[in-house]
């Protein structure tokens, strides 16, 4: 049978144990008197608003994400109507679903091969100047533009793992 000793002896106990994280007095006094009080250590459950995220709306939030991964959390949080921050974070801590960004590849035709020889050769005596240490050259990504209806800015992909998802945009086009 257990022995009911003061808060000291019981930090003195913890201290011959080598517990690295050992109670102060105080809470072992309050530990004890709620074990008294109500037969657990556990925290009595709090009052205040209710979860809104009820396993049936989690379970609805799935199946709208394995519908459509494309999907906004905004126009998740409108089918399952709850909030967009209970949504968000409903997606990404308790279904362990993460928004991943595709990657934009660009085509390269055979004309293009040449066209990069020269720059390259045109950029090369300009590096070795000495004189031009403060230059900043900049790619021609800003001319880069969408062709198709995907703008990756815009666009996530809802995933739990990491989808490698790529499109191919064609240089210049309209």
């Amino acid at each position: 049978m257990a022995s009911l000793e003061p808060p000291p002896s019981v930090r003195r106990h913890f201290q011959c144990e080598n517990t690295s994280d050992i109670p102060s007095e105080k809470t072992i006094k309050i530990t004890y008197d709620k074990f008294i009080k109500t037969g657990s250590v556990h925290d009595q459950r709090r009052s205040g608003r209710p979860s809104l995220t009820t396993p049936e709306k989690l379970d609805e939030t799935e199946e709208v994400l394995s519908d459509n991964t494309m999907i906004s959390a905004r126009r998740v949080s409108q089918e399952v109507n709850l909030p967009k921050s209970t949504v968000h974070l409903a997606m990404r801590n308790v279904l362990g679903y993460k928004p991943y960004k595709m990657h934009l590849t660009q085509q390269l035709d055979d004309e293009d091969k040449n066209v990069r020889v020269v720059m390259a050769e045109t950029l090369l005596p300009i590096l070795d100047d000495e004189n031009n240490d403060g230059l900043i050259f900049f790619s021609d990504e800003a001319t880069f533009h969408i062709s198709g209806m995907v703008h990756k800015h815009n666009c996530r992909i809802w995933a739990r793992d990491n989808p490698h998802v790529t499109t191919k945009v064609a240089m210049n086009s309209a």
